[in-house]
């Protein structure tokens, strides 16, 4: 007895000794835009300003690699937590909501600027899922309309959208 516990204590510390960790992936933006991955690297940090009536928090991602891509939002909380899902419904709607929000890419042809639109109720939605640490994970997705040039009106679908950054106080 005395040595199949030994043996089985062997053996717990050896599989829990062995489980090979996965890396975390920080400093991060990837989306699609109708089927194209986009990613960026993040090297600025969002700041989350705190003044009243409302908490605003403002992050500009650039990819600096061709295609050179920007991606801006700047979100709004009636509330301190960051955690949550941030809507952009068209008007200014209290509680959590998308402020503004831009893409600026190549998509279809020339350098082009998209923001969010509601058509067929198709809200665009950011949704803040971890924040502590100075680090905030999310996900995001929804609709945006070129809104210049000769495909002015055009829609693109956002999907997997993800991101991984730095945010502080303000």
């Amino acid at each position: 007895m005395r040595y199949f516990l030994s043996l089985l204590l062997i053996l717990i510390i050896i599989t829990g000794c062995s489980k090979k960790d996965t890396p975390v992936r920080t400093n991060f933006l990837e989306l699609k835009v109708d089927g194209k991955q986009l990613s960026f690297e993040i090297k600025d940090t969002a700041v989350l300003d705190t003044i009243y009536p409302a908490n605003y928090w403002e992050f500009t991602a650039k990819d600096n690699r061709s295609p050179y891509s920007i991606l801006h939002w700047v979100l709004e909380s009636d509330s301190k937590w960051v955690n949550g899902v941030y809507e952009y419904a068209g008007i200014n709607v209290p509680g959590r909501s998308i402020f503004s929000l831009y893409l600026t890419t190549y998509v279809n042809g020339p350098y082009e600027s998209y923001y969010p639109n509601n058509q067929n109720l198709n809200y665009f939605t950011i949704k803040i899922d971890q924040s502590g640490n100075g680090r905030l994970h999310g996900t995001f997705s929804g609709s945006m309309t070129n809104s210049s040039g000769a495909t002015s009106g055009t829609s693109v679908k956002i999907t997997n959208g993800e991101f991984e950054m730095p945010y502080r106080f303000h």
